[in-house]
């Protein structure tokens, strides 16, 4: 199991989209893209692949409910994104260790 998602990247490769997810406690999953995306797919659906299994696993792992912001700097073959509290849903008390985390603004 790996911490709470807090950062997403995702990089075209002439293999397929690959993946890096920064969590609170500053731990970094990396491999494929989920979903076994192809190299063919477009950024739209690396994104919208990428943003479901964020939001599953927040869901399923911590029990918390996210989403998504990504930056909107276009560059079809690489994006990030930041992991937000969904909305009406409140953001964790604490991180894993007990330390307090408070999420930056997007943008900010």
């Amino acid at each position: 199991m790996f911490g709470l998602p807090k950062e997403v990247t995702l990089m075209a490769t002439p293999d397929g989209w690959r993946h890096s997810l920064l969590t609170v406690d500053d731990g970094i999953v990396c491999g494929g893209a989920p979903h076994g995306l192809t190299a063919a797919a477009g950024p739209d659906a690396a994104r919208a692949a990428a943003t479901a299994w964020v939001v599953g696993a927040a869901r399923d792992l911590h029990g918390v409910e996210v989403e998504v912001v990504w930056d909107t700097t276009w560059d079809p073959d690489f994006s990030s994104g930041t992991v937000v509290p969904a909305a009406g849903a409140e953001a964790p008390a604490t991180a894993p260790g007990g330390e307090r985390r408070r999420r930056p603004a997007p943008g900010g």
